[in-house]
């Protein structure tokens, strides 16, 4: 991951009271601290990246409010949550718990990155997959990127801090910026190993085809609604991962890839009967919730055949 957050500066300091919003200390006589923040809040989520330029021992304490998951973009860290500790670097993640103190030493060259998750939300949406409410949640604290979903779940992680670098799109798009959210907490929940992970291996039986044909209608019938696998489970009265094995069964694709190309339809019509001279791919990308343009012009060629240049044109 390249150095992330460029856009979103939040402070730099070299003053120490000026920077510590926790315990903070500097791990050495004659150093010189350089703590640089730099911050994306969305809705229920926040990235950040933080750095502090001398080997720093920093204590949040117990957080109560959300749950972070960080990583270091450059050095090394020990984080300790709870009674659990784990390194984090490149390839090894730390998961907390807001319930439990959090503390963590940092080398010189530590750059980390920070993924910050409402804990409200994220209850929201183990309740939502599991259709159980009121389960106590605890992640364990160490993810390896290895391989396998974890290491899926981190490419993801990559892709939203560099939609961060490329503009404000995700801020100003509510049909992405819902999606977003849920696919990182979703995705989480799957890739972390935590006291849930028995029962949400256990969900995904296909729901009833009339639920199915329900979600559908809905999609259809609303291509540019904020739709997520859980809002859209919520409305027809179905679990998160029932609903995703009816798709997955019944029409060969995920949720969010079925309301992705009834998206693409529409932008589709929209080039199809523009005029050239005042309407431009890009705009019409944007209006459907499509950011990243490059994705949306390949996801475009595989469906139509043509780029949305040569619509537009022809």
């Amino acid at each position: 991951m390249p150095l992330p957050l460029k856009r979103y500066e939040g402070f730099r300091s070299d003053d120490v009271d000026e920077t510590r919003e926790h315990e903070l200390k500097v791990l050495g006589r004659g150093l010189r601290l350089d703590a640089r923040f730099q911050c994306l809040r969305l809705s229920t989520m926040a990235l950040a990246y933080v750095s502090y330029g001398v080997p720093v021992y920093v204590s949040p304490g117990v957080i109560g409010s959300f749950n972070v998951v960080q990583g270091n973009v450059t050095g090394r860290g020990v984080v300790r949550c709870g009674r659990e500790q784990t390194v984090t670097s490149a390839r090894h993640l730390a998961v907390t718990n807001p319930d439990e103190p959090l503390s963590m030493w940092l080398s010189e060259d530590s750059g980390v990155f920070v993924v910050q998750l409402d804990w409200a939300a994220v209850c929201r949406q183990l309740a939502a997959m599991t259709g159980q409410d009121n389960i106590r949640l605890s992640f364990e604290v160490g993810m390896d990127l290895a391989g396998g979903y974890p290491l899926d779940w981190f490419t993801l992680l990559e892709k939203l801090f560099w939609l961060a670098d490329r503009g404000r799109a995700l801020t100003m798009n509510p049909l992405l910026c819902a999606e977003i959210e849920e696919r990182v907490i979703g995705g989480l929940l799957l890739a972390q190993r935590n006291s849930c992970s028995r029962v949400l291996a256990q969900r995904g039986r296909p729901a009833p085809p009339r639920l199915l044909c329900q979600a559908v209608d809905i999609i259809e019938a609303e291509p540019r609604g904020a739709h997520t696998p859980s809002s859209l489970a919520q409305r027809v009265g179905v679990g998160v991962l029932d609903l995703e094995a009816a798709f997955l069964t019944c029409r060969g694709v995920a949720v969010r890839d079925y309301v992705r190309n009834v998206r693409l339809k529409g932008a589709h019509l929209r080039l199809a009967a523009g005029d050239p001279a005042t309407i431009r791919p890009d705009e019409v990308a944007r209006q459907w919730g499509f950011v990243d343009l490059q994705a949306f012009d390949a996801r475009y060629v595989t469906l139509f055949g043509e780029s949305p240049r040569e619509t537009l044109a022809r």
